[in-house]
């Protein structure tokens, strides 16, 4: 998602300014109320038999309350405790970044320089400059590693993969989600190239490179496995529960994008050093490390930070995910407060958990939602003919617009129809619910429709109508190969607009949204044809990668 230049430059100027302010005391530490308040929350959210979480709050450069709950190991009823160490997942890449910054701050690297001035042998088949901005900030175009090993049929978390396996897959590729520096997607691999940057630049392996940087940080419990089967002391094992408590182990060990093992003490030191309070590195660096990367970039995401609003609040967050461990961060730098909240179960959400504690903490603060996002309002009325049709995020939620007697209506992710009442030129008011708003617009790849929900907007794109006949649907079969990924992919029409979409041996049903444009569970294929016609192979994207190209096999 892209956003305007100008509230970048904002949220930029009044991060830094916050942050100027961070070693004043606000006067507000927690009450007595508050603190029973958030006691009685956290033991209400699970047993004492069961997995569960540690929480803390951190306000202006003190720890003002912390807490756990819950076991850490079910087999032998550990208690989750100040020692405990958990896979905080994603939350790790803002110490990547951190690492990264560092080596700047030192000379050693060029953050506007492509990645590969420093490892030359990634990517060989991609031309694009790629800058170290690109990865930090998501904004690289690199299809992201667990997608791709998805696409294999590999359940990635199940295989001993390590950093050598991602490179190895991704250095196959030849094609990117799209050219550098033109949009925002989040892709893990990233910040696995990083952290093989760090390693490459410092001259040493990532693990030990992490060693030194955070017991520098004053944070001697946190750092990686050098490789699979390491001992982590004091770990907390991770659970789902499937009709019943069961472990969800995971095997592989990758570096940079995540599996950092960490404490919640050393989690709060951070944190206190963020707020100006023992920092052990540079005024300057810490500063630029809470705000935007670039502004050029004009991205929400940081080094390895995102930026929002929360119930009117301006703050910096990120969440991390992986099997049943989770990890929620919330920073509110014009307050001086920070949440951060990690577990080792699939049954208490962190990040709802997170908000619950910075309702209670920032109760005097908090308003009423504000969306960053500014709808744009067009000069003319859109002609309305063209509007109804299927409209679809890139994360396969749908929303159709339909003309009715009395105008339009929409079905929003599968809801009933609701009547759209038209505002504004392009600005349409959804029934009767004043803070959903539906704007359409026209843009370089057909027409788009925003979706404006209290503080949330949801971007949609239509899709290609279907055709009467179905011929091009009978012309569509055929086998597939991605040489990328040495993957095939098979289609076979059996009629009413339904396929039988094989890959790596599993057959699943699928169908067609739109002419040339077909859904598989989270899949999205766009068929390609050439000058004349003819289906000359696919282009594939899941989530997080796209463009995927699959050639016809000629039989």
């Amino acid at each position: 998602m892209r956003i305007p230049s100008l509230f970048v430059k904002v949220a930029m100027l009044s991060l830094m300014a916050a942050l100027l302010l961070w070693p004043e005391t606000h006067g507000q530490g927690l009450s007595d109320e508050k603190k029973a308040e958030i006691t009685e929350y956290i033991d209400g959210l699970g047993g004492p038999d069961e997995p569960g979480i540690a929480v803390g709050v951190v306000r202006d450069g003190e720890i003002i309350h912390s807490q756990y709950l819950g076991l850490a190991n079910l087999d032998h009823k550990i208690p989750i405790a100040p020692e405990t160490r958990f896979n905080i997942a994603s939350n790790a890449k803002q110490f990547t970044a951190l690492m990264v910054l560092d080596l700047a701050e030192q000379g050693k690297i060029d953050l506007k320089a492509d990645f590969r001035t420093y490892l030359p042998e990634a990517l060989p088949s991609i031309e694009e400059t790629i800058s170290i901005e690109h990865l930090i900030t998501h904004t690289s175009g690199i299809r992201d590693i667990y997608d791709l090993w998805a696409l294999t049929g590999v359940t990635w978390y199940e295989r001993p993969f390590d950093t050598r396996d991602a490179i190895e897959l991704l250095n196959k590729q030849t094609g990117l989600n799209f050219t550098p520096g033109s949009r925002h997607k989040y892709s893990n691999s990233n910040y696995i190239f990083l952290a093989q940057l760090v390693s490459e630049v410092s001259g040493e392996r990532f693990h030990k490179a992490t060693r030194k940087f955070f017991d520098a940080r004053n944070m001697p419990s946190t750092g990686v496995k050098r490789r699979y089967g390491e001992i982590i002391p004091d770990l907390a094992r991770a659970y789902g529960n499937w009709n019943g408590w069961m472990e969800n182990p995971a095997i592989a060990n990758l570096h940079g994008d995540g599996f950092l093992f960490t404490t919640l003490p050393d989690q709060l030191e951070w944190e206190k050093q963020v707020q100006g309070t023992g920092q052990t590195l540079s005024p300057a660096l810490m500063a630029e490390s809470q705000g935007v990367v670039s502004e050029a970039l004009t991205s929400r995401y940081g080094f390895g930070l995102e930026f929002s609003g929360y119930k009117g609040l301006d703050y910096a967050f990120h969440a991390g995910g992986t099997g049943g461990y989770n990890a929620y961060l919330m920073r509110f730098p014009e307050y001086a407060t920070s949440v951060v909240v990690i577990g080792n179960t699939t049954e208490i959400g962190v990040a709802q958990t997170a908000r619950k504690l910075a309702d209670i903490v920032l109760a005097d603060e908090i308003g009423p939602p504000v969306n960053r996002r500014k709808p744009v309002r067009l000069a003319a009325v859109p002609d309305a003919t063209l509007l109804p049709g299927l409209y679809e995020t890139e994360y396969g939620d749908r929303v159709t617009v339909t003309k009715t007697e009395e105008g339009l209506a929409a079905s929003v992710f599968g809801g009933d129809p609701v009547p759209l009442k038209l505002e504004d030129t392009n600005f349409y008011a959804f029934g009767d619910l004043s803070h959903v708003k539906f704007a359409f617009e026209p843009s370089d790849h057909g027409l788009r429709l925003n979706v404006y929900a209290g503080s949330t907007t949801y971007e949609t794109m239509q899709l290609p109508a279907l055709p009467d006949d179905d011929d091009w649907a009978q012309s569509v079969a055929g086998r597939f190969m991605n040489a990328e990924t040495d993957v095939e992919i098979s289609l076979e029409y059996t009629g009413n607009n339904a396929f039988k979409i094989s890959k790596e041996g599993r057959t699943r049903e699928g169908e067609a949204l739109g002419r040339d444009y077909l859904a598989m569970n989270s899949y999205r294929i766009m068929v390609l044809r050439d000058d004349a016609g003819a289906v000359k192979g696919l282009s594939v994207n899941n989530s997080r990668i796209e463009n995927v190209r699959f050639d016809l096999i000629a039989e």
